[in-house]
């Protein structure tokens, strides 16, 4: 699937990070809320190991969270329209983007770029 992390204008490390976030909130149907759930989880926990998290940067990446996992229990809510928690998570991940791209990368993340 092409999505919209081909156009993210990332550092490559980054773009990897993302993209897996990026394509559960993009595809994921019903009953996939704890994937998208682990998902945004395990790239979090990725992004705050390789970039320097400011303050800005820990808001945006907590919003996107929370919007994925609202994402997640709409998903796993039966007869649930699950177009208006996709599209906040979508957004979240958009504002998270845009602040990724000021992001400074850690030493680890530099010898990985």
């Amino acid at each position: 699937m092409d999505s919209s992390a081909n156009k993210i204008n990332l550092p490559s490390v980054l773009t990897d990070i993302m993209q897996p976030w990026i394509d559960v909130v993009e595809i994921a149907a019903a009953g996939m809320g704890l994937n998208v759930m682990k998902v945004a989880a395990e790239v979090v926990m990725s992004l705050q190991r390789l970039i320097v998290v400011t303050q800005d940067l820990e808001n945006l990446i907590a919003e996107a969270r929370l919007a994925s996992d609202n994402l997640g229990i709409s998903l796993n809510q039966d007869g649930t329209d699950h177009s208006k928690p996709r599209i906040e998570a979508m957004q979240g991940l958009d504002a998270l983007i845009m602040q990724l791209r000021e992001a400074k990368l850690n030493d680890q993340a530099k010898g990985l770029a």
